[in-house]
């Protein structure tokens, strides 16, 4: 499993689009599905339902979609941290902050500066996450703090 293909999975799980999610992804719409069908045949199952008029999730890709957005959250954490550590700086805490697209966006860049001047030992790595799968973030502990 590549990471692509979690975050061409989530992304057309978001969008409920494949020219959407690939215009998100700043891919063509070919290497979107491409992904997809890799992600769906490794798994054995389809994650959506496809019409030439709609996609949606298939109870599979719904059941899936929260630990894709935990998998991808993981691997930030992971490139944060290795960063961190090649850099020299092995004092440091990572507090990742999911936050919904727009609102929550918003709302945490008026706190980022407070934040950092409180705990200027804590590297904040901004995640957006739709509302609803910040609380099974929240309790995998992928994420520290989740903002709607």
């Amino acid at each position: 499993m590549e990471r692509i293909e979690l975050e061409a999975f989530v992304a057309v799980a978001e969008e409920l689009h494949f020219g959407r999610a690939a215009a998100r992804l700043h891919r063509g719409q070919p290497t979107v599905s491409d992904a997809v069908r890799r992600l769906e045949s490794s798994l054995g199952g389809r994650l959506f339902h496809r019409t030439s008029r709609r996609v949606s999730l298939t109870d599979l890709g719904e059941a899936l979609l929260p630990d894709a957005h935990a998998a991808l959250a993981q691997l930030r954490r992971f490139q944060q941290r290795g960063r961190s550590l090649a850099a020299g700086d092995r004092a440091r805490t990572t507090l990742v902050v999911a936050h919904a697209e727009y609102t929550g966006h918003q709302l945490l860049l008026r706190c980022l500066p407070q934040l950092r001047e409180r705990f200027p030992d804590v590297t904040i790595v901004p995640e957006a996450m739709p509302t609803t799968a910040q609380l099974p973030a929240l309790r995998a502990e992928t994420i520290g703090l989740g903002i709607g």
